[in-house]
Protein backbone atom coordinates (compact mmCIF):
# COMPACT_ATOMS: atom_id res chain seq x y z
CA UNK A 1 0.00 0.00 0.00
CA UNK A 2 1.26 3.48 -0.84
CA UNK A 3 0.80 6.40 1.56
CA UNK A 4 1.01 10.14 0.96
CA UNK A 5 1.54 13.07 3.26
CA UNK A 6 -0.27 15.94 1.54
CA UNK A 7 1.54 19.27 1.57
CA UNK A 8 -1.56 21.31 0.87
CA UNK A 9 -5.21 20.36 0.68
CA UNK A 10 -6.99 21.72 -2.37
CA UNK A 11 -9.82 20.88 -4.76
CA UNK A 12 -9.03 20.91 -8.47
CA UNK A 13 -12.18 21.26 -10.52
CA UNK A 14 -11.91 20.91 -14.30
CA UNK A 15 -14.71 23.44 -14.74
CA UNK A 16 -16.48 25.94 -12.48
CA UNK A 17 -19.49 28.11 -13.26
CA UNK A 18 -21.45 30.89 -11.60
CA UNK A 19 -24.89 32.29 -12.31
CA UNK A 20 -25.73 35.88 -13.26
CA UNK A 21 -22.35 37.58 -12.97
CA UNK A 22 -24.00 40.39 -15.00
CA UNK A 23 -27.70 41.30 -15.16
CA UNK A 24 -29.64 41.96 -18.38
CA UNK A 25 -29.10 45.73 -18.34
CA UNK A 26 -25.36 45.30 -17.82
CA UNK A 27 -25.19 42.71 -20.58
CA UNK A 28 -26.79 45.13 -23.04
CA UNK A 29 -24.12 47.70 -22.13
CA UNK A 30 -21.35 45.11 -22.66
CA UNK A 31 -22.71 44.21 -26.10
CA UNK A 32 -22.79 47.91 -27.09
CA UNK A 33 -19.22 48.38 -25.86
CA UNK A 34 -18.08 45.26 -27.74
CA UNK A 35 -19.53 46.67 -30.96
CA UNK A 36 -18.33 50.26 -30.42
CA UNK A 37 -14.82 50.93 -31.76
CA UNK A 38 -14.37 53.79 -29.27
CA UNK A 39 -14.17 51.24 -26.45
CA UNK A 40 -12.92 48.11 -28.21
CA UNK A 41 -10.60 46.94 -30.98
CA UNK A 42 -11.96 44.83 -33.86
CA UNK A 43 -9.82 41.90 -34.93
CA UNK A 44 -9.84 39.56 -37.92
CA UNK A 45 -9.82 35.78 -37.30
CA UNK A 46 -6.26 34.54 -36.96
CA UNK A 47 -4.22 31.67 -35.61
CA UNK A 48 -0.57 31.47 -34.61
CA UNK A 49 1.63 29.80 -37.22
CA UNK A 50 4.67 27.63 -36.44
CA UNK A 51 6.74 30.80 -35.81
CA UNK A 52 4.10 32.22 -33.47
CA UNK A 53 3.06 34.91 -35.96
CA UNK A 54 -0.63 35.71 -36.44
CA UNK A 55 -2.12 34.60 -39.75
CA UNK A 56 -5.72 34.91 -40.93
CA UNK A 57 -7.53 31.57 -41.04
CA UNK A 58 -11.31 31.04 -41.02
CA UNK A 59 -10.87 27.26 -41.14
CA UNK A 60 -10.01 27.33 -37.42
CA UNK A 61 -12.58 29.94 -36.37
CA UNK A 62 -15.18 32.10 -38.03
CA UNK A 63 -16.83 34.75 -35.88
CA UNK A 64 -16.88 38.48 -35.17
CA UNK A 65 -14.25 39.53 -32.62
CA UNK A 66 -13.41 42.71 -30.78
CA UNK A 67 -11.39 43.34 -27.66
CA UNK A 68 -12.73 45.43 -24.77
CA UNK A 69 -9.86 47.53 -23.49
CA UNK A 70 -8.86 47.62 -19.83
CA UNK A 71 -7.28 51.09 -20.04
CA UNK A 72 -10.58 52.95 -20.54
CA UNK A 73 -12.54 54.27 -17.55
CA UNK A 74 -15.82 53.39 -19.26
CA UNK A 75 -14.87 49.68 -19.11
CA UNK A 76 -13.55 49.48 -15.54
CA UNK A 77 -16.80 48.17 -14.01
CA UNK A 78 -16.67 45.09 -16.27
CA UNK A 79 -13.12 44.20 -15.25
CA UNK A 80 -13.87 44.85 -11.55
CA UNK A 81 -16.83 42.44 -11.54
CA UNK A 82 -14.83 39.72 -13.27
CA UNK A 83 -11.84 40.28 -10.98
CA UNK A 84 -13.96 39.66 -7.88
CA UNK A 85 -15.34 36.42 -9.33
CA UNK A 86 -11.97 35.10 -10.51
CA UNK A 87 -10.20 35.84 -7.22
CA UNK A 88 -12.84 33.86 -5.33
CA UNK A 89 -12.78 30.92 -7.77
CA UNK A 90 -8.98 30.80 -7.85
CA UNK A 91 -8.84 30.82 -4.05
CA UNK A 92 -11.42 28.02 -3.72
CA UNK A 93 -10.46 25.76 -6.64
CA UNK A 94 -7.12 26.42 -8.36
CA UNK A 95 -4.64 28.32 -6.14
CA UNK A 96 -2.72 29.50 -9.20
CA UNK A 97 -0.22 32.35 -9.01
CA UNK A 98 -2.13 34.93 -11.08
CA UNK A 99 -1.44 38.58 -11.91
CA UNK A 100 -3.81 40.19 -14.42
CA UNK A 101 -6.65 39.90 -16.94
CA UNK A 102 -5.97 40.45 -20.63
CA UNK A 103 -8.27 42.66 -22.68
CA UNK A 104 -11.66 40.96 -22.91
CA UNK A 105 -12.74 39.30 -26.14
CA UNK A 106 -16.29 40.11 -27.22
CA UNK A 107 -17.36 37.36 -29.63
CA UNK A 108 -20.44 37.23 -31.84
CA UNK A 109 -21.34 33.99 -33.61
CA UNK A 110 -23.95 34.26 -36.36
CA UNK A 111 -25.77 31.57 -38.29
CA UNK A 112 -25.22 29.77 -40.43
CA UNK A 113 -22.01 28.19 -39.31
CA UNK A 114 -19.95 30.60 -37.20
CA UNK A 115 -17.76 28.52 -34.88
CA UNK A 116 -14.48 28.32 -32.96
CA UNK A 117 -12.62 25.05 -33.53
CA UNK A 118 -10.91 22.90 -30.92
CA UNK A 119 -8.01 24.69 -29.26
CA UNK A 120 -6.25 25.49 -26.02
CA UNK A 121 -5.71 29.09 -24.94
CA UNK A 122 -1.99 29.39 -25.50
CA UNK A 123 -0.42 32.84 -25.32
CA UNK A 124 1.94 33.64 -28.16
CA UNK A 125 5.13 35.69 -27.68
CA UNK A 126 4.50 36.49 -24.02
CA UNK A 127 6.58 36.22 -20.87
CA UNK A 128 3.41 35.33 -18.94
CA UNK A 129 1.25 32.20 -19.06
CA UNK A 130 -2.50 32.02 -19.54
CA UNK A 131 -3.72 30.01 -16.55
CA UNK A 132 -7.47 30.55 -16.23
CA UNK A 133 -9.93 31.02 -19.09
CA UNK A 134 -13.55 32.11 -18.80
CA UNK A 135 -16.57 32.63 -21.01
CA UNK A 136 -19.58 34.73 -20.02
CA UNK A 137 -22.87 34.06 -21.78
CA UNK A 138 -24.43 37.27 -23.16
CA UNK A 139 -27.35 35.76 -25.09
CA UNK A 140 -30.47 33.89 -23.98
CA UNK A 141 -29.98 30.24 -24.89
CA UNK A 142 -33.38 30.28 -26.65
CA UNK A 143 -32.12 32.90 -29.15
CA UNK A 144 -29.83 30.51 -31.02
CA UNK A 145 -29.19 26.85 -31.79
CA UNK A 146 -25.83 25.10 -31.78
CA UNK A 147 -23.00 27.30 -30.51
CA UNK A 148 -22.22 25.14 -27.48
CA UNK A 149 -19.03 25.71 -25.53
CA UNK A 150 -17.63 22.19 -25.15
CA UNK A 151 -14.80 21.35 -22.75
CA UNK A 152 -12.80 18.15 -23.11
CA UNK A 153 -12.24 16.93 -19.56
CA UNK A 154 -11.66 13.27 -20.44
CA UNK A 155 -15.17 13.41 -21.86
CA UNK A 156 -17.15 16.05 -23.72
CA UNK A 157 -18.60 18.49 -21.19
CA UNK A 158 -21.22 20.92 -22.46
CA UNK A 159 -21.07 24.12 -20.39
CA UNK A 160 -23.96 26.17 -19.03
CA UNK A 161 -25.84 28.44 -21.47
CA UNK A 162 -27.85 30.61 -19.07
CA UNK A 163 -27.66 34.31 -19.90
CA UNK A 164 -25.23 36.06 -17.56
CA UNK A 165 -23.47 32.92 -16.33
CA UNK A 166 -19.67 32.54 -16.27
CA UNK A 167 -17.88 29.30 -17.19
CA UNK A 168 -14.33 29.06 -15.83
CA UNK A 169 -11.66 26.46 -16.65
CA UNK A 170 -7.87 26.01 -16.84
CA UNK A 171 -6.44 27.58 -20.00
CA UNK A 172 -4.63 24.37 -20.97
CA UNK A 173 -7.97 22.54 -21.37
CA UNK A 174 -9.03 21.65 -24.93
CA UNK A 175 -12.31 23.34 -25.86
CA UNK A 176 -14.41 24.54 -28.79
CA UNK A 177 -17.58 26.40 -29.74
CA UNK A 178 -19.71 24.28 -32.06
CA UNK A 179 -21.23 25.88 -35.19
CA UNK A 180 -24.25 28.14 -34.66
CA UNK A 181 -27.04 26.76 -36.84
CA UNK A 182 -29.72 29.35 -36.06
CA UNK A 183 -29.75 32.84 -34.53
CA UNK A 184 -26.84 34.71 -32.92
CA UNK A 185 -24.73 33.92 -29.85
CA UNK A 186 -22.66 36.54 -28.03
CA UNK A 187 -20.11 35.89 -25.32
CA UNK A 188 -17.40 37.68 -23.37
CA UNK A 189 -14.19 35.67 -23.14
CA UNK A 190 -11.07 36.35 -21.13
CA UNK A 191 -7.80 34.97 -19.80
CA UNK A 192 -6.01 35.33 -16.48
CA UNK A 193 -2.22 35.37 -16.71
CA UNK A 194 0.64 34.80 -14.32
CA UNK A 195 4.18 33.43 -14.12
CA UNK A 196 4.94 30.08 -15.76
CA UNK A 197 3.66 26.96 -14.03
CA UNK A 198 6.24 25.32 -11.77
Amino acid sequence: MQYHWWLKESILEPYVYGEKIFNNEEIEKIIKIGKDEKFSTVQEPFIGDEKGDAVKDISSRNCFLSFIRSDLTNNEWIFRRITDAIINVNRDFYSYNIEYIENLQFTEYQSPGHFYGKHVDLQYKSSKTRKISFSIQLTEDTEYEGGDLILYTGKETKTKRNKGCINIFPSYMLHEVTPVTKGTRCSLVGWILGPSFK
